[in-house]
């Protein structure tokens, strides 16, 4: 396959598919964007120890592994040797409860990291002077007086942090609490190892805590305590690398740990102004994202590609057929990079995913239709995800359970209030805030107002933003919105549900909300060969007013009608059967009339917000309109096909339109140049025979 010179591959979706520094090196181009914050993390080389913080799906891994190809090109002593980052060992075990309760505490986590990280380095250092280490071990192991502790200090095998934390969980208390008692001792020694400098990265504490819950069954009483298990023993982690940096400078410890932890001591521990010094935060734009999709393009085998000649990128991957999608609800057209994006919840994976269900089918087979399934199937497969995470920082929640009451896309708080009752009766009266989950994922948002341009906007939440688990996250609004990626989940299980999707907003952060009012069908008619009749000596002085009085007449039952320039007549109104009747009202008349003039219209449909006097010229409606009817020929209405879809399908006024011969181009943005669209007219006079 040709790729570009030292490339990386594309679509790398979870960093353990990295199984080195070389492939991390290479890769970073496509599955990284580097923000100001990642820049900083990755290229300070005394950057003091820290906490890396984002929620799952933001890179924390593979920005961890790029941290060690730094360091260790920079002849730091990275732990552990045999593997990029220390992560979980693959294996669970069951707590005993005395020791799970003390597992609920960030200070014994924080001295369990501290011993064993101190250990692993301590071991780690033999190879700059074997005997006095090895006789640093030894009287530890000594010190101590642990023996089960003896073993794990003396086992040449474990040498990581996270496999010594693993065999400490495993004593009984009291010799765990022996453990913690020696810290001192041991960071006593820590602090005069500085020979060499070293450091630590320690990865996925939050997927060890996991493991260790599923080794539970539901009715072990320890089960309970995981939640506070999950959140200290990553706030532990965080405590022990601010401790060892005042220890041993020498020594730093890099640690991933989730956003829901971060909140979880800004909360509850009285340490948390210390550690913020000590942590970096994710965080990404849109456009970032954005980039993120093309530089994985750009990483594309050329035989992944469906357009290799295009000079777009977009175009090159999709192919120009896909380029744009249309929506099913409003029937209004979107690039395929905004649908991508629209059906992300914010975090660079979901990007990511979203471009291998693309990359999977074939080049020749990429169109608008197989594109649009992609993204549909990726969205809703990343919301099964997030009703697996959501599940693990709420105890019963069933995120599935709760999209499959949702029946519309947009829905009023009233419904919302219905579904939450039956949810409450299902759950023998425990009626927990089910769509305050949903808003704290991402999944659910509002509509508010935006200051900057004076309209209302959409919004999701961030996920990450707010704490999954509390029940008073979802604002009060008079309707609530549900994320594309939802949307595909929903439409996956109920049939039906694309029936009462929204006909009027497309749904996506940072969308402009458009009120159903405003919606309106726009016709702006050019008589032709006016000029011939403002020359003619007898009628030049009575056209104007004549026309303005037929248009007058004409449009007397629409919200607003004008006449400018002499010739051109517009007609808009939220009844497409009163815009086309208008039409055909002033055709009729014109034809009739001495002048004998004929009209032709174009038509458009969309948001327009209109007065009585004048049209507020802040939408793209009328400009489309005009620009279609150069299309339309004397004595008809030509419209686009979002003014077509747009009319009721009962309506029998859509039948009386056909396909047009000129196609309308409409320029899409300077990368995709002019792309064709259809149109269609109906006559609206009469002609004589």
């Amino acid at each position: 396959m040709a790729r570009k010179k030292g490339g990386g591959r594309a679509w790398l979706s979870d960093a353990q598919e990295i199984q080195n520094s070389d492939t991390a090196l290479r890769s970073q181009s496509a599955t990284l964007y580097r923000t100001r914050v990642v820049d900083d993390f990755l290229s300070e080389d005394d950057l003091e120890s820290r906490a890396i913080v984002g929620s799952k799906g933001f890179g924390k891994t593979f920005i961890l592994k790029l941290k060690r190809s730094a360091l260790q090109a920079n002849g730091d002593l990275c732990i552990p040797r045999e593997q990029p980052l220390d992560r979980h060992p693959g294996t669970g075990r069951r707590l005993k409860y005395e020791v799970a309760k003390l597992l609920t505490q960030p200070t014994t986590w924080s001295s369990l990291w501290e011993t064993a990280i101190m250990i692993a380095v301590f071991k780690a250092k033999r190879e700059d002077d074997a005997e006095r280490y090895q006789t640093i071990l030894e009287d530890t192991a000594s010190e101590i007086g642990v023996p089960q502790m003896t073993s794990v200090i003396l086992d040449d095998e474990l040498v990581r942090p996270f496999s010594i934390v693993n065999r400490m969980i495993g004593l009984e208390r009291g010799a765990m609490e022996d453990v913690i008692g020696s810290t001192a001792l041991v960071s006593d020694r820590f602090g005069s190892a500085r020979k060499r400098r070293a450091a630590v990265l320690v990865d996925s504490i939050d997927e060890y805590i996991d493991q260790l819950r599923d080794s539970h069954t539901d009715d072990d009483p320890v089960l309970p305590l995981f939640a506070d298990i999950w959140n200290n023993a990553q706030i532990g982690a965080w405590r022990a690398l601010r401790q060892l940096q005042g220890i041993n400078p020498t020594t730093r410890v890099f640690v991933s740990i989730r956003k829901e932890a971060f909140h979880h001591a800004r909360r509850h521990d009285t340490l948390f102004p210390n550690l913020r010094a000590f942590h970096v935060e994710l965080s990404y734009e849109e456009s970032h994202i954005a980039r993120i999709i093309e530089n994985n393009i750009k990483s594309e085998p050329t035989t992944g590609l469906a357009s290799p000649r295009s000079t777009d990128l977009l175009e090159k991957f999709v192919g120009p057929s896909a380029l744009l999608i249309t929506n099913k609800a409003t029937g209004a057209t979107e690039t395929v990079s905004e649908y991508w994006i629209r059906h992300c919840t914010g975090r660079p994976r979901d990007a990511v995913v979203i471009g291998k269900h693309i990359s999977n089918i074939g080049p020749a087979e990429r169109n608008e239709g197989s594109v649009r399934a992609a993204i549909n199937i990726a969205g809703a497969s990343l919301v099964n995800d997030l009703f697996t995470e959501g599940a693990s920082q709420v105890p019963g929640f069933d995120g599935a359970a709760i999209a499959n009451k949702i029946q519309s896309n947009v829905i009023t708080r009233e419904e919302l209030l219905r579904i939450q009752e039956k949810i409450a009766v299902q759950t023998m009266g425990e009626c927990y805030a089910a769509f305050s989950h949903l808003y704290a994922l991402g999944l659910i948002g509002v509509v508010r107002g935006d200051p900057a341009h004076g309209r209302p906007i959409q919004q999701f939440e961030t996920i990450g933003k707010l704490v999954v688990s509390d029940t008073a996250n979802l604002p009060i609004a008079d309707q609530y919105l549900v994320h594309p990626a939802l949307a595909d989940f929903i439409a996956e299980k109920n049939a039906t549900f694309h029936k009462h999707l929204d006909r009027y907003n497309i749904i996506g952060n940072g969308r402009r909300w458009e009120q159903k009012e405003d919606f309106v069908f726009c016709a702006i008619g050019d008589v032709v060969e006016s000029t011939a009749i403002t020359r003619h000596p007898g009628r030049a002085e009575t056209w104007p007013r004549f026309l303005r009085a037929m248009a007058q007449t004409a449009g007397r039952d629409l919200r607003f009608y004008e006449v400018e320039k002499g010739d051109h007549v517009t007609f808009v109104d939220p009844s497409p059967q009163l815009v086309v009747e208008a039409c055909r009202t002033l055709a009729g008349e014109l034809l009739d009339s001495p002048y004998n003039a004929e009209i032709r219209f174009g038509g458009h449909c969309g948001f327009w917000i209109t007065g009585s006097g004048n049209g507020v010229h802040a939408s793209e409606v009328p400009d489309i309109a005009e620009r279609v009817q150069q299309h339309s020929r004397a004595g008809t209405l030509c419209v686009t096909e979002d003014f077509l879809h747009a009319i009721a399908e009962n309506s029998k006024l859509k039948a009386t339109f056909k396909p047009n011969d000129s196609p309308y181009e409409r320029d899409i943005g300077k990368a995709h140049e002019q792309l064709n669209f259809r149109l269609f007219r109906t006559d609206i006079v009469q002609r004589r025979v």
